[in-house]
């Protein structure tokens, strides 16, 4: 498999070409090509619920979240099954959205039941 392109994102975090040729071609792919495709996704998600709807419910209501995915993704994962909502790839993405506004509230103290 031919190693990504370095990509602008690569460029923007200033990761430098000798360090960029030591990852592993799945390292790559993740920054270069995943990592935008979130971001591109997390924004749009951002838009359409609104500025002020993170955190109504605080930790607590984004473990709810993450929570509730875990079944779908357990069962598509590790029992074959097929999904009919959400691809698996999209559990993961919207995991990692949750993850990391949960990691955002953590680090601004937000209260573990939100700000509602």
């Amino acid at each position: 498999m031919a190693e990504p392109a370095r990509g602008e994102l690569v460029e923007a975090l200033g990761i430098p070409d000798e360090v960029w040729c030591q990852l592993g071609p799945q390292a790559q792919r993740i920054i270069a090509e995943i990592i935008p495709s979130f971001v591109d996704g997390f924004i749009e998600a951002s838009l359409h619920y609104g500025p002020n709807n993170a955190n109504v419910l605080g930790p607590a209501g984004q473990f709810s979240d993450i929570w509730r995915k875990i079944g779908p993704l357990r069962r598509a994962l590790w029992e074959g099954e097929s999904l009919h909502r959400e691809s698996p790839e999209q559990i993961c993405l919207d995991l990692i959205g949750h993850l990391m506004m949960t990691i955002d509230m953590l680090q601004q103290k937000v209260d573990r039941r939100g700000t509602g």
